[in-house]
């Protein structure tokens, strides 16, 4: 009886040693890179649409960039302008044509009409007149900008746009040297340039979002931001920051599938403590089929 005892003892300890321990193993390895695999994946799909959504950001904001230098040819290339605004200042046709007519009619935040000094000739801000120098509103970014136009040859279309800060909110802003469309001619030391602003404020935003199809596009600092891109101004220095709410499949997914493989691991480590309470390999023999079923 004892050496029964003893050979039974000897095969549940050879069971354990050379079958149980290496299951056990094997199912917590498993279940590890399993887990692991998963959420590395679904992070990574996280990854590439945010950095998507990045480029589609940044690609809208470049595209209203754009929008806004094209736009100021309209204005700049025009014959009327150069007779009313650099030849003789006509006040009157300013307020009609430019100041605030472009607010009314192209939703420009400031408008300003400026000599070759930055001297103020005509500007509004909003639907109101104000007698500000560009220069004072918008920065930097304008003074440098102001610079490179005035280095080029006077009497030719020349345009620039970029973006600035305005009493502490992004901005963009384009200036253009008012010039002929025909064969009217500049007078000598009579360059005029207009500059029109338009902030980045949470209307413009949901404008560009819904053109672009970014969802809940925004400047305003929230208590959770999912995804942003720093906005910098002419001079590469940032400004404020664009948020939006990015897609992220990973993170649904993992919603979805996380206690799926919960499940699967437990039942996994169900199955390896059944195997536990079995002491010899007969009884495994028996339940074999059962726990390959599970």
């Amino acid at each position: 009886m004892a050496g029964q005892a003893n050979k039974g003892g000897r095969a549940s300890g050879t069971f354990h040693r050379h079958f149980l321990l290496p299951l056990a193993l094997l199912v917590g390895t498993f279940g590890l890179v399993l887990s692991v695999g998963f959420i590395r994946l679904t992070q990574a799909q996280d990854e590439l649409q945010l950095a998507a959504e990045k480029r589609q950001v940044a690609s809208a904001l470049n595209s209203r960039l754009q929008a806004l230098r094209r736009n100021l040819a309209d204005y700049t290339v025009w014959d009327e302008a150069v007779r009313n605004l650099a030849i003789r200042f006509n006040r009157d046709w300013a307020i009609e044509n430019i100041a605030p007519y472009m607010h009314r009619v192209q939703h420009y935040d400031l408008v300003f009409v400026t000599d070759e000094a930055g001297n103020t000739l005509i500007a509004s801000d909003g639907d109101l007149l104000t007698s500000e120098r560009p220069a004072n509103l918008l920065g930097k970014p304008f003074i440098v900008a102001m610079d490179r136009l005035r280095r080029t040859r006077s009497g030719v279309d020349r345009r620039i746009a970029g973006i600035t800060s305005v009493k502490g909110h992004a901005a963009m802003f384009g200036i253009g040297a008012v010039v002929p469309s025909g064969k009217v001619l500049v007078p000598p030391g009579k360059d005029r340039f207009l500059t029109v602003v338009r902030v980045l404020d949470s209307s413009s935003l949901v404008m560009l979002g819904d053109e672009f199809g970014i969802e809940a596009l925004h400047t305003e600092t929230r208590e959770l931001e999912e995804a942003s891109l720093p906005i910098k101004d002419l001079l590469g220095r940032e400004v404020g920051t664009l948020d939006w709410e990015s897609a992220r499949p990973g993170s649904a997914l993992r919603q979805r599938f996380t206690p799926h493989l919960i499940v699967t691991i437990l039942l996994m480590a169900g199955g390896s403590m059944v195997i536990a309470l079995l002491p010899t390999y007969d009884q495994v023999g028996v339940l074999a089929p059962v726990l390959l079923l599970v």
